[in-house]
């Protein structure tokens, strides 16, 4: 029994010692320089994309193909890419410190679960060992009843330690996620399509150019039309394929997708596919004038165009023909948007 007093002792500074419980959040420590660097590689971003829309311009102005004007271009366009790469490995990076930061706080956590588990053990051991003392065993009953109720006592100060440091492990988890999100809200655009096989000229802004607009067809693949013309893919967006081929220079500014059919405007023309995008037909211009942002099909055989000159066209055989049916005010110098009609065809 000369031991019993050193041995509580020891005990004492053992649990001392347990109760210096710290963790780490590494995503939260690094935050301020990660966020530096992402703002930085997002700047040089915006500036690669303005500097290559200007190289665009001027040789769309000079109407020039080749020479210092091109090479302009491509070493703008080259630009764009390592930037809009160098944002992407930051959002990697970004994500792979928070998986790491996350793990290590699961790994805490399940200590303290187990720890958890094991002072509920030892709590029932000493439950079970005080109902088994005998109601009158004389003091030494009494004072095995009374060290079984302190070491209750201890242990109830454990179970708690244990439950409040999961929970509080829990909650750094979480806050972790949360950072991580914060820190990349509003970024999707160049982490969804920022690497998914779009050439320089496929009008999204990791390609150098701009998005016009998207289009899905009936069996779930996606046309991006934009600058250059339209690309298609058939796996989400992970790989793509330029169906309409346009040059540098010419735009695919609008794209509408019924079932299988699509229809696209491209420098003032009409152009039709029937194998959702497949393959191209250029339909050419109602009453040879350039269609402008008026477009509408409220099927696959009936819709309404716009053109320069003021004239609103309607078609009931999907483009290969039109009909004008009225004209704007004089005054006006082209018509530029209409509502759809709420899907009704006219007589």
């Amino acid at each position: 029994m000369a031991d019993e007093p050193k041995k509580q002792q020891q005990e004492k500074e053992s649990l001392k010692k347990l109760r210096e419980f710290t963790f780490d959040k590494e995503l939260e420590q690094l935050k301020p320089k990660l966020q530096r660097d992402l703002e930085a590689a997002e700047g040089e971003e915006r500036l690669s994309l303005v500097m290559l829309r200007q190289a665009i311009l001027e040789q769309k102005v000079e109407g020039i193909q080749g020479g210092p004007l091109t090479a302009k271009k491509m070493a703008a366009a080259e630009r764009v890419q390592i930037a809009v790469q160098a944002t992407l490995e930051m959002i990697s990076r970004i994500k792979s410190i928070c998986i790491k930061s996350c793990a290590a706080l699961i790994e805490i956590k399940k200590k303290q679960e187990d720890g958890l588990h094991e002072t509920l053990e030892k709590i029932k051991a000493k439950e079970d060992e005080k109902t088994k003392l005998p109601k009158r065993g004389g003091d030494e009953a009494r004072l095995r009843k009374a060290k079984i109720e302190s070491e209750l006592v201890d242990l109830e100060e454990d179970k708690t330690y244990y439950t409040s440091n999961a929970g509080y492990v829990e909650e750094a988890i979480e806050e972790e996620m949360a950072l991580k999100d914060e820190m990349l809200h509003g970024r999707p655009s160049v982490d969804t399509w920022g690497c998914r096989g779009l050439d320089p000229f496929a009008g999204v802004i990791a390609g150098g150019r701009y998005l016009s607009m998207v289009a899905v067809v009936r069996d779930g693949a996606i046309l991006v039309a934009g600058a250059g013309g339209v690309q298609r893919s058939s796996d989400g967006g992970k790989t793509w394929t330029r169906t309409l081929n346009l040059s540098a220079e010419l735009d695919c500014t609008y794209i509408q997708a019924i079932g299988d059919r699509v229809y696209a405007i491209t420098d003032g023309a009409i152009r039709r596919s029937d194998d959702g995008g497949v393959t191209w037909r250029d339909l050419g211009r109602p009453a040879s004038v350039a269609v402008k942002s008026l477009f509408f099909f409220v099927d696959e055989q009936h819709g309404f165009t716009g053109n320069e000159r003021g004239g609103i066209y309607y078609t009931c055989n999907g483009g290969e023909s039109w009909e004008q049916r009225s004209s704007v005010q004089a005054g006006s110098r082209y018509v530029s948007g209409t509502l759809s009609g709420m899907g009704r065809v006219p007589a």
